[in-house]
């Protein structure tokens, strides 16, 4: 059994499927052979969601996840939580949400701002940048942690 199980997993671990490229079917094929495997070992794997309506429809209701359990025809997909992102199923994109808390404008109220932004795969370094440079320039000033900033500064932050 264990060596069975060691070749299914290679095979799925290995597969030369780009899902990006792949059909609904080849993509259908392997979620059936993920979660078989995954039975053989005593897991269950759960809470699927796609973005495409057919591989939902495909997985039993039961291995969905609660956002996508009762979907009919015509309903938006959901946005769901993946690794710490938001994942618009819909569009098939990353979306972000900022409700930032008001800081005064300090150092330490720039490093606060900056770094309550959750972004592990840099797609917001661009915006980002801005506010990374400002902290770099007010650290090499050796302003304070709670000085007001340069006026300069203080203009591009805003």
């Amino acid at each position: 059994m264990e060596g069975m199980l060691q070749h299914a997993a290679e095979r799925v671990s290995n597969s030369e499927i780009n899902l990006q490229d792949a059909t609904i079917e080849e993509a259908i094929r392997l979620v059936d052979s993920t979660v078989n495997l995954c039975n053989k070992a005593g897991l269950v794997l759960h809470k699927w969601v796609s973005n495409s309506r057919e591989i939902i429809a495909a997985i039993s209701k039961e291995l969905r996840a609660n956002a996508v359990q009762q979907i009919k025809p015509g309903d938006n997909l959901p946005t769901e939580r993946v690794l710490g992102l938001l994942w618009c199923t819909e569009s098939d994109s990353f979306c972000f949400n900022f409700e930032f808390e008001e800081h005064p404008t300090t150092r330490r109220g720039i490093m606060a701002t900056v770094c309550s932004v959750y972004d592990p795969l840099e797609f917001l370094a661009p915006v980002m940048l801005t506010g990374k440079t400002i902290l770099q320039n007010v650290c090499r000033e050796g302003t304070g942690w709670d000085d007001p900033l340069p006026e300069d500064l203080k203009i591009t932050w805003n």
